[in-house]
């Protein structure tokens, strides 16, 4: 599984020159010379067990490049010689169960350019929904080193990129391959179509304090949410997702269009001479995929009930996923639900299936035109493996995510009164976070929406004065006892009166400062929460006139807001606090 990166060497089957190679074996080697334009291969012998074991000859570095042939018995094409498109060449070895025969003998030269490379490449797919195309590279004589554009502003230096383009459009594609003798540049002109579905239409919102909120977005598909903009992890799928939110937070959403089934490969057996095949020989079907894709289902026909283990395998023989289904006598259709991206050389299939095969009538590829093609079996072009009428579905059309908003806002209602003679009240307004106000002066007949109004009672007596501050999302209420008659200042029960917290919002703990101009007994201060349930109290034993500083605990209390209120004498003094967990 080394990559060889000499000019020359020799190459033997895993059974190496002497001795015969092992059973079930899959073994992969590289060979690219550094710098090299071609690689020529020379058999010198060349037996395995014919139409059950192989070697698979790759032009490129890797088993996902253009298959040159695959190659079983013992004839080989030219005498033994095959000589690489490129500068690599990869070979697989494979055999089955049972029998084995005593291999390869091989040696490679290679070829160094001495020109400019020529310049080719293809897209797997030219068209897309979901963005993402794989570009490869297909140039001649030695490029060392390649310099791609997307035609998106992006670009790339590796030499067989994957590339997800962002916006609809038609895209030009221009690659620029290099090696020590110069360079070369081809562009494929609107070569790549993008059409990513619309993304869905969200619908922002705000919350005034911690809350259950409901997100909602809507699109022609389905709508699938996630956590932040390039989370694999889904977090909701539907028009609608509950959440509970204490702070601003950001959401994503994309609309995810499912694809219409197709149907590949012959309807059933009855395209020619068929049997039942059941040993423990691995037998399979090849095939190659250009667009992600699910094969959801197929058709089989069984001789017999029983239970089946169907295997999914890549090029180099690696076991990418398994199906333990239970099949029953007859034709039926099995589900499969095997998800597959763009590459060559898949195989499916097994041991032991007990399931009918055609040796006849068979007519390779069997192709869903851009999607998926049939191309072979594990016993080649005469034989056709289980599974017929493959059920396939393109992976869904994806669009750009877009965000949905739900921030945190707030308002809080606040303000000061203070009363004088001749039933005149002003109230100083100290709302936070507002742009328009509401007043009741609490005599039934009279509002304001000034923001700091002055008012005069007609008649002496106690009001309720109630102010509404709101913005565009939230409001608050805010209620002050006014006392008034048409007595002097010093008359007026309870005294002028004034209060104010600091920092607000806050931590832990806050400051009030008291200002009275009279002193008071027994001032209780109350913390509630926004239901009206008292969670702190604190009584003060006397305040003295003038100004005098509290300080306020309140660090056993939840992140949140909370209303403090104020009980002195007569008066009933309410402020809007916030608690916030820096």
């Amino acid at each position: 599984n080394q990559t060889q990166n000499t000019c020359t060497g020799s190459l033997f089957d895993p059974g190496g020159l002497a001795n015969n190679y092992q059973d079930n074996i899959t073994s992969t080697i590289t060979i690219a010379p550094i710098g090299a334009s071609t690689v020529t291969l020379n058999f010198s012998a060349f037996d395995l067990e014919l139409n059950y074991d192989y070697v698979y000859i790759y032009n490129g570095n890797s088993v996902n490049s253009p298959l040159i042939g695959q190659y079983t018995g013992t004839t080989l094409p030219n005498g033994g010689t095959i000589t690489s498109l490129y500068g690599a060449v990869t070979l697989k070895f494979f055999s089955d169960t049972y029998l084995n025969n005593p291999g390869f003998v091989m040696t490679w030269t290679c070829n160094l350019p001495t020109t400019p490379p020529n310049t080719d490449f293809y897209a797997t797919a030219l068209s897309t929904c979901d963005g993402q195309i794989n570009f490869i590279d297909l140039s001649t004589n030695g490029p060392a080193t390649w310099q791609w554009d997307f035609g998106d502003g992006m670009s790339s230096n590796l030499q067989s990129p994957t590339h997800t383009y962002a916006q609809n459009g038609i895209y030009s594609v221009q690659l620029i391959a290099s090696n020590q003798q110069g360079s070369d540049t081809l562009i494929k002109p609107n070569y790549i179509t993008v059409s990513r579905p619309t993304s869905p239409t969200v619908t922002n919102l705000a919350i005034c304090y911690a809350d259950s909120v409901l997100l909602s977005a809507s699109a022609f598909g389905n709508v699938i949410g996630y956590s932040d903009e390039f989370s694999a992890s889904p977090l909701w799928f539907g028009n609608t997702f509950s959440t509970f939110l204490s702070v601003t937070d950001t959401f994503w959403v994309e609309n995810n269009e499912p694809q219409p089934l197709e149907y590949v490969g012959p309807l059933t057996n009855a395209i020619g001479t068929s049997a039942n095949h059941n040993n423990g020989a691995v037998q399979y079907l090849s095939f190659t995929v250009q667009q992600p894709l699910s094969i959801i289902s197929a058709w089989v026909s069984a001789t017999g009930a029983g239970d089946r283990t169907i295997t999914l395998w890549d090029a180099s023989g690696n076991q990418l996923d398994t199906r333990f289904i239970n099949i029953p006598a007859g034709a039926s259709r099995i589900a499969l639900n095997f998800n597959v991206t763009p590459g060559v050389g898949y195989r499916i299939g097994g041991s032991q299936m007990n399931l009918v095969r055609n040796n006849g009538g068979v007519v390779y590829p069997y192709t869903e035109a851009g999607l998926l093609q049939i191309t072979g079996s594990s016993a080649g072009a005469s034989f056709y493996y289980y599974f017929y009428d493959w059920e396939i579905q393109k992976d869904a059309c994806v669009s750009p995510r877009v965000p949905i908003i739900a921030a945190m806002d707030s308002v809080s209602a606040s303000f000061i009164a203070s009363t004088s003679g001749m039933l005149y009240t002003t109230l100083a307004n100290s709302s936070f976070n507002a742009t328009n106000y509401t007043w009741d002066f609490g005599d039934g007949s009279s509002s304001s929406n000034l923001a700091s109004p002055s008012y005069q009672y007609s008649v002496p007596g106690t009001y309720n004065v109630m102010l509404i501050a709101a913005n565009a999302n939230c409001s608050d209420t805010a209620y002050f006892e006014s006392f008034a008659d048409d007595a002097g200042l010093d008359d007026v029960a309870g005294g002028f009166f004034q209060l104010s917290v600091s920092p607000n919002p806050f931590n832990s703990y806050c400051l009030l400062e008291l200002e009275t101009k009279v002193s008071t007994e027994n001032v209780e201060l109350e913390i509630m929460d926004l239901f009206g349930r008292i969670l702190h109290r604190k009584t003060i034993a006397y305040l003295s006139a003038g100004k005098q500083t509290v300080e306020l605990p309140l660090a056993h209390l939840s992140m949140g807001q909370y209303l403090l209120n104020v009980k002195m004498q007569n008066l009933n003094i309410n402020q809007l606090i916030k608690i916030q967990k820096f």
